[in-house]
């Protein structure tokens, strides 16, 4: 658990046609967002990550739970 926080991450940014930038982070599937601005999607995609390892974190907790119950 403690280890997806001091872990590196990758986020892609790319510029749309419309303006807007889309971003996401390789190594997270199904991580992504958008903003209208490059520091909005910056921001977007930092709260995105936050929660996929948040959800990554509680999966892998339940996880060992249900190995030690065993």
């Amino acid at each position: 658990m403690g280890d997806s926080m001091n872990r590196q991450y990758t986020l892609e940014f790319t510029q749309e046609d419309g303006g807007r930038f889309s971003a996401r982070v390789p190594e997270c599937p199904g991580t992504f967002s958008y903003g209208d601005t490059l520091p909005e999607a910056i921001e977007n995609i930092a709260e995105a990550l936050a929660l996929y390892v948040e959800i990554e974190s509680e999966m892998v907790e339940a996880k060992h739970k249900e190995l030690l119950a065993a």
